[in-house]
């Protein structure tokens, strides 16, 4: 009886994960850069540097290998060489894609990618509007210790900030590019200043790079994919007077007609961020008079970006896959007639004191 229950204690003490690692036989990679030079793909990883007693410092400094490979593999093989621990990749916070890339290889990164066992499909995916993919790595400010870390960081809190970005993680673009009847969008970044900036939104057709929206087109897109947390719009009121809304909420209802037609109707609810006009917020009929005059103002950026996405025949608002979803058939989406409608509410709560000038 002792030799079974001292057999069961050395099975506690002696046994473990056969592939086990310590974190220090690892480098971490935060964030892969894909580019394509010389008609070959190049790979660049950015590496956590300053990993101390088995843990990841949040103040890491982050440094930046690269391989180039004539296949996808080659070069991810051959930069991982460049790596003098084992490539970790779990961790991938974001992946930067040249505009290239986009053009021509977006099919060969998702396929690859989702074949990956050893990538996650958790983290972001943004295009460069740089010249490399790279050069977000490795032009960008000293004082930014890593930048995939700030990427990720600007990206989560987008919505509440800008809002001219999407958080799609590469498991819902990837999701959308194997769907026939939808195209999608991916965050577009660049460097101003050194400083990382997010500039809107890169549109696809057919795994194609079609185009770029701005700020002002993807505020379009996130009010039609119920994403607008904080969208702000600014309209005169007068003489040198402004007012600025927010837009926290609006709840988009896409559906297509019997008779060849889209309707579009949006609910949007908005607050007052700046206000130096001349009429009284305390005035009930202050808050009608906006929602009736700016409404038709954020209805036509709405259609402004709807236009565009018309002409350059992206689906990004999966609409035939709306109406494929409804019906069990087939539309060509470029051919219905539209009608968007927009109502406003501007929300008056907590508004009970006005700054005055004296």
């Amino acid at each position: 009886m002792k030799k079974i229950i001292l057999f069961i204690i050395l099975m506690f003490f002696t046994t473990g994960c056969y592939d086990y690692m310590e974190l220090n036989d690892l480098s971490i990679i935060s964030g892969i850069a894909i580019d394509k030079e010389d008609n070959k793909y190049k790979v660049t990883y950015e590496i956590l540097s300053d990993q101390k007693e088995g843990k990841e410092s949040s103040t890491s400094k982050a440094i930046t290998v690269n391989g180039t490979g004539s296949s996808i593999a080659d070069a991810f093989t051959n930069a991982s060489k460049e790596v003098s621990k084992l490539a970790f990749y779990p961790h991938v916070k974001v992946l930067v894609l040249s505009k290239e890339i986009a053009k021509e290889k977006m099919f060969d990164i998702v396929d690859y990618v989702l074949r990956s066992p050893r990538i996650r499909n958790e983290f972001y995916v943004v295009i460069s509007k740089e010249e490399k993919a790279s050069d977000i790595f490795t032009k960008a400010s000293d004082d930014i210790n890593v930048v995939s870390s700030q990427i990720e960081t600007m990206i989560k809190n987008n919505p509440r900030r800008k809002n001219n970005a999407s958080t799609y993680t590469f498991e819902k673009v990837a999701e959308q590019f194997l769907n026939k009847r939808t195209d999608t969008v991916i965050t577009t970044v660049s460097l101003k200043n050194k400083d990382i900036s997010i500039d809107g939104l890169a549109v696809f057709k057919d795994y194609k790079l079609n185009g770029f929206l701005s700020s002002d087109k993807a505020y379009g897109y996130n009010i039609l994919t119920k994403n607008a947390k904080n969208i702000q719009y600014t309209f005169g009121c007068g003489e040198n007077k402004n007012i600025t809304l927010s837009i926290y909420d609006a709840e988009p209802k896409i559906k297509v007609n019997s008779k060849n037609s889209i309707s579009i109707n949006i609910d949007t609810k908005a607050s007052i961020v700046e206000y130096n006009c001349d009429k009284s917020l305390k005035d009930p009929n202050t808050y009608d008079y906006f929602n009736k005059k700016y409404h038709s103002k954020i209805n036509k950026n709405i259609e402004d970006f709807y236009k565009e996405i018309l002409n350059r025949k992206t689906d990004i608002l999966g609409i035939e896959d709306i109406y494929y979803r409804n019906t069990r058939k087939d539309i060509d989406w470029t051919k219905l007639d539209y009608k968007i409608n927009t109502t406003l509410k501007i929300n008056n709560a907590g508004l009970i004191f006005e700054v005055k000038k004296w």
